[in-house]
């Protein structure tokens, strides 16, 4: 049973697939710019940590895949 109504739900899907797109991003550019890691470090783990925030708080209301984590949900 879910906790949320669908729309507060569905923006908190939305807000997981924006910082996953940024998340992904950052790995890429830091993959590319090595010299920057030091600098961008600090705003990759925030990102993570948003990322665990917003899962914790969809799984409490639905049942959420490998798929899902990884490449974020349709909304």
């Amino acid at each position: 049973m879910s906790i949320l109504n669908e729309t507060a739900l569905n923006e908190l899907k939305s807000n997981y697939n924006y910082y996953l797109v940024r998340y992904k991003n950052g790995c890429d550019y830091l993959e590319k710019n090595k010299s920057q890691i030091d600098k961008w470090t600090p705003e990759l783990l925030e990102i993570i940590e948003n990322l665990s925030l917003l899962l914790k708080e969809i799984k409490k209301n639905v049942e959420v895949s490998e798929a899902e984590i990884e490449n974020g949900f349709l909304i």
